[in-house]
């Protein structure tokens, strides 16, 4: 069953009437998640702006053709993808100079992807499993790994946001690898 978003719904509508006004609200809706993200990542207040509006962009000129099912993961994606970029950019400026590690770094192997059509199923069987691993943990444990992975929040917040020491976050974390790498070579993605 689908859950649906009444503003998704809105918004989306708004970018495939081309509609000037969808920036706007998205930027409303949405924005502060995206800038929060943004920074995580490059550090920088002045950077993670560039980033959004970049993201926003990115957004409007994707809808249409595109109609995600949700807009919020939709741009969150955008963001977090134009985020990498840019962490890239900067660290191939600085040779590598200043470079920060990526908490994605503690789960690409499991999560590597191709180019391609091949590829392209590979990815979506690759989600619809990583949904079906999500769903069967435990809340905390779940919000835990997301908040990491896909927000890129520290170990520190997330520690503090669950009132919990960061030692009880990285054994949870390392857990959660485990899982997944043992869930995903039992589907036979790895």
């Amino acid at each position: 069953m689908r859950i649906v978003d009444r503003t998704d719904e809105r918004l989306i509508a708004l970018f495939q009437d081309r509609s000037e006004q969808a920036i706007a609200d998205t930027q409303h809706e949405y924005g502060g998640l995206c800038q929060a993200l943004a920074q995580r990542l490059l550090g920088s207040r002045e950077d993670a702006e560039e980033c959004v509006n970049d993201a926003m962009l990115a957004l409007w000129n994707a809808i249409p053709p595109a109609k995600p099912d949700s807009l919020r993961a939709f741009l969150i994606t955008i963001t977090k993808r134009t985020a990498l970029k840019r962490v890239e950019a900067n660290a191939a400026a600085k040779r590598g100079g200043g470079h920060t590690a990526v908490p994605l770094e503690d789960v690409s192997a499991l999560l590597a992807a191709e180019d391609g059509t091949e590829a392209a199923f590979d990815r979506r069987q690759m989600q619809d499993a990583l949904r079906r691993f999500l769903g069967d943990l435990p809340k905390d444990q779940r919000i835990m790994f997301v908040e990491r992975y896909w927000f890129m929040k520290g170990v520190r917040e997330i520690a503090e946001e669950h009132g919990v020491g960061q030692s009880r976050v990285k054994m949870s974390l390392s857990r959660t690898r485990t899982k997944l790498g043992e869930f995903l070579r039992g589907e036979g993605l790895i």
